[in-house]
């Protein structure tokens, strides 16, 4: 197959590079390449948040996630630019966890004791 990536930052290389991997003709188109990108100099977090449809959308984050993983074991930082960091999200009033919770590793709601006012639950990734 054919295919055309729009956009040459991290997300279009790295689709352009697993499309490649898989088997098809890749063509990516850019206004701008690196070192020209936002991607160049920004950060990202995986965090799959409020995307719909949520199944399908935990089923890919659960992929990129392990993914990253797998990138970060294999070639370091300093290679890959991937940094595993401990996120914690606060909230105000109890919240279920959320559908890709089994996800990510060592998922915990933080304890009470722990949390600043007004926050009643966390919860905590790495």
């Amino acid at each position: 197959m054919e295919i055309l990536v729009i956009g040459g930052g991290v997300s279009g290389l790295t689709t352009g590079i697993r499309l490649l991997e898989a088997g098809h003709t890749v063509s990516i188109w850019a206004r701008d390449l690196p070192p020209h990108t936002t991607s160049n100099v920004a950060a990202a977090v995986w965090y799959p948040y409020k995307a719909q449809p949520a199944a399908r959308v935990s089923a890919w984050g659960t992929v990129a996630y392990r993914v990253f993983g797998e990138l970060l074991a294999a070639e370091g930082t300093d290679s890959t630019g991937i940094r595993m960091a401990e996120v914690v999200n606060l909230n105000e009033t109890p919240t279920p966890d959320p559908i890709w919770a089994r996800s990510v590793d060592n998922f915990h709601h933080a304890a009470p004791a722990d949390l600043p006012a007004p926050f009643r639950d966390a919860f905590v990734l790495a």
